[in-house]
């Protein structure tokens, strides 16, 4: 299959349900575990999508075997978990004293932290619905070379046989026509949040590397 991130997802009715944001994949095998689905324009959300509900994946558009009012059971991509603060863990975290020692004139029902007196402090824990293991690629991740010189960005991934195993990168070196480069899963060296570092030289990459027309 041929996954291009920003491309248009669609669900089996043929209704455009969003852009494909991110890949997940497992680390050990290459495989495409799951894919992130990029919904809305203003009130946005991520869902997470197996793989196995994606039936076909070309250059411009993936199509799911799923409808759009089934994605909306699916997990969203990352969740912030609301964890209340007791007076010791609040001190761990910079909140110290209570409401009306920190701000003793604070109006009645109200507290300092802008709750309904009596409710603790609490802080955000966000989590993602991927494995923990799991590599993500996203939509403009940059691609360095060994040195760290960047190459370029992401533009897809092309994935090979029933496990959808990822074979190769399309990399954007450029904005000029012929700088699109088929780079060898085997050259990554590891994938950061933002980033996909490779173990070769820029300049294996860029000129001895082939054009990819695909």
């Amino acid at each position: 299959m041929q996954y291009t991130l920003d491309a248009e997802v669609v669900d089996r009715r043929d209704n455009k349900i969003g852009k494909l944001d991110r890949l997940v994949l497992d680390p050990r095998s290459g495989d495409v575990t799951h894919i992130v689905v990029h919904k809305g324009l203003v009130l946005t959300e991520d869902r997470v999508v197996s793989a196995t509900r994606v039936q076909r994946a070309t250059a411009d558009r993936v199509e799911l075997s799923i409808t759009e009012n089934e994605m909306e059971d699916l997990p969203r991509f990352e969740q912030d978990h609301f964890v209340p603060l007791g007076a010791e863990e609040g001190a761990r975290h910079g909140v110290e004293g209570t409401p009306a020692t920190l701000y003793p004139y604070w109006p009645p029902g109200v507290s300092a932290f802008g709750m309904p007196a009596g409710v603790l402090p609490y802080v955000v824990e966000r989590t993602r619905n991927v494995p923990p293991e799991a590599v993500v690629i996203q939509q403009g991740a940059e691609v360095r070379a060994v040195d760290g010189e960047e190459i370029g960005e992401v533009e897809q991934v092309l994935t090979h046989g029933s496990n959808d195993q990822a074979t190769h990168l399309v990399v954007d070196t450029g904005p000029m026509a012929g700088n699109r480069r088929l780079v060898p899963i085997d050259w990554v060296n590891r994938v950061d949040e933002r980033a996909v570092r490779l173990a070769v030289g820029a300049a294996l990459v860029k000129d001895r590397l082939r054009a990819y027309e695909g």
